[in-house]
């Protein structure tokens, strides 16, 4: 499509169970839908695609959206 993005992308994100499994340390389950997305995610690491990045809760935005707003 002629559309570049710099790669690999940076994942960023606060959650420590999130990072673990980005990190392939987590043990197989029998959920399985949480499997696929782990490998999916392994995959794109391993192609140089996806970069996870640790943000503290404090300077994450996507924290801004899943609060409520004061008046």
């Amino acid at each position: 499509m002629g559309i570049s993005f710099p790669s690999p992308v940076d994942l960023q994100m606060d959650n420590s169970t999130a990072e673990v499994f980005v990190n392939d340390t987590a043990y197989k389950m029998k959920l399985t839908h949480i499997d696929v997305r782990q490998k999916w995610v392994q995959t794109l690491q391993d192609k140089k695609i996806l970069r996870p990045v640790h943000v503290d809760t404090k300077n994450n935005l996507a924290n801004l959206f899943t609060k409520i707003l004061g008046k």
